[in-house]
């Protein structure tokens, strides 16, 4: 595991990505995070511009200096993968949150702040950043586990553990001291995990369509929507993306996929990451009160 400090390092300025606590001023905490494998991959929550450079990270060990080779940004999750020169590590093990209940008990572990025992409150959904309050896109993390207690900030990027020691999740990261009680799954991040080890890339499906989960939404009345399960389109999606290539339209509710129900036990933006690129899934889809069944191939996130 790893805590991350912004300011100067030795000599010019850089950021300080540190595996261990040393003397560090709290007041450069970026950001936790943790070892995925033992040649170098890492993990954090992080803001990275466009223009940030790799140059800019120092990533240390104790008093060790690892040089940075490679920064990679899951465009689903925003979390930031870092590849350093390294061996030997000593790696985390990932855990499923799947396993877990509700009233479980767990640990928040931070380098920069210490060890905190919770549980689980809840498995939920953000709001989107949308003016609408409701609308989600199948292509950003909606579907999130809340804990029973609150974090300051410096248990962003920090680890959720299980009582086995498993890892189960990373703390999202919060802005001007805000609380937070949100944390990644560790399925989600298991997802990328694969792709980057694989071919050092980030390879997600993509459909391309914002909507509003009829599950969870309130207040649709004046839509005419009597439906307490699918997920509602809420724009037309155009092509390139699958979605429009398939002749999906606004309105459309989509109540199945391959003949399994769209209930909100899960986020739909989360069952589409449960497919591969090039896949192919039949959407059930109600339309003007007629039933119809559409296949769409999913396409990549770029």
């Amino acid at each position: 595991m790893f805590w991350a400090a912004g300011g100067k390092f030795r000599s010019g300025n850089t950021r300080a990505c540190a595996f261990e606590k040393i003397s560090w001023n709290l007041n450069d905490f970026m950001s936790n995070g943790f070892i995925l494998t033992e040649d170098g991959w890492i993990v954090t929550i992080i803001d990275i511009s466009r223009n940030f450079k790799k140059e800019s990270i120092a990533v240390v060990r104790g008093l060790n200096v690892y040089p940075v080779e490679k920064i990679i940004v899951d465009p689903y999750s925003n979390a930031v993968f870092i590849k350093i020169s390294a061996k030997d590590l000593p790696a985390v093990k990932l855990g499923s949150p799947d396993n877990s209940s509700i009233g479980q008990n767990i640990l928040a572990v931070s380098f920069a702040s210490g060890i905190i025992p919770t549980n689980i409150k809840n498995i939920d959904w953000r709001l989107s950043q949308e003016t609408t309050q409701f609308v989600e896109s199948t292509e950003k993390l909606s579907e999130f586990l809340l804990t029973k207690d609150e974090f300051d900030k410096y248990f962003s990027g920090a680890v959720a553990v299980n009582l086995d020691g498993d890892v189960i999740g990373m703390i999202l990261n919060q802005k001007d001291d805000k609380k937070v009680n949100t944390i990644i799954s560790s399925n989600i991040l298991q997802q990328a995990i694969e792709g980057i080890l694989q071919n050092e890339k980030i390879a997600r499906p993509v459909l391309g369509i914002k909507y509003i989960d009829l599950s969870r939404a309130v207040g649709l009345k004046n839509q005419k929507i009597t439906l307490e399960k699918g997920i509602m389109v809420w724009e037309t999606p155009f092509p390139p993306t699958p979605a429009g290539m398939a002749g999906i339209r606004v309105k459309d509710i989509i109540t199945h996929i391959d003949g399994s129900s769209i209930s909100g036990i899960k986020s739909f933006s989360s069952i589409i990451q449960e497919y591969s690129i090039g896949d192919k899934a039949i959407f059930t889809i109600l339309r003007d009160t007629k039933e119809i069944k559409i296949e769409v191939v999913l396409g990549k996130i770029t």
